[in-house]
């Protein structure tokens, strides 16, 4: 989709760039040339561009983990509508992840009128899942808190969970990511 006559995409990877030149996009392979086209026809022709099955965010990061250079550490996921995501949020949740470094992950959020998404929190303010209302119509808010779109992980717990999730679907023959403990 556009946003002012330029696709979100390029709005992704205009606040991508100033956090890291070196970024990568995945996509369906579908749609692979198309997105290669955009990114080279706002000349982001260096950016790695990674094919992933339609399976979740899950499975795209796993496959852009194998072109990752192994001296990375923490990964910062955009996704849906993080156009709206401002650079200096983006600089926020990487100077938290400096001072807070025993934590394992930041996501940040806002609250909004009929959130798509929404955060659910325990009575201490703990994040314990994260919900899309196509999936639980019974959470659909008049206004709540919703995640940003982005987070920042570190690598090495998120690539050993998401492998740890996928032996248990090969095991027990299902994957449901369904929240987010933070």
């Amino acid at each position: 989709s556009d946003l002012n006559q330029v696709p979100a995409l390029i709005h992704i990877a205009r606040v991508a760039k100033t956090i890291n030149s070196n970024f990568i996009v995945t996509c369906n392979p579908k749609n692979y040339t198309p997105i290669r086209n955009a990114l080279n026809s706002y000349n982001y022709n260096s950016v790695e561009l990674v094919s992933a099955e339609a399976k979740g965010t899950g499975i795209a990061i796993l496959e852009a983990n194998k072109v990752i250079p192994k001296n990375i550490k923490w990964l910062l996921i955009l996704w849906g509508d993080a156009p709206n995501l401002q650079q200096s949020t983006i600089k926020k949740i990487i100077q938290l992840s400096k001072i807070f470094n025993k934590y394992n992950i930041f996501l940040p959020t806002s609250w909004e009128k009929n959130p798509y998404a929404g955060v659910n929190r325990n009575i201490d303010g703990k994040v314990i899942s994260l919900f899309q209302t196509k999936n639980n119509p019974d959470q659909i808010r008049s206004f709540g808190e919703h995640d940003a779109n982005a987070f920042l992980v570190r690598r090495s717990v998120i690539i050993r969970t998401l492998q740890y999730l996928q032996k248990l679907k090969r095991k027990h023959r299902f994957f449901l990511i369904h929240g987010c403990v933070a």
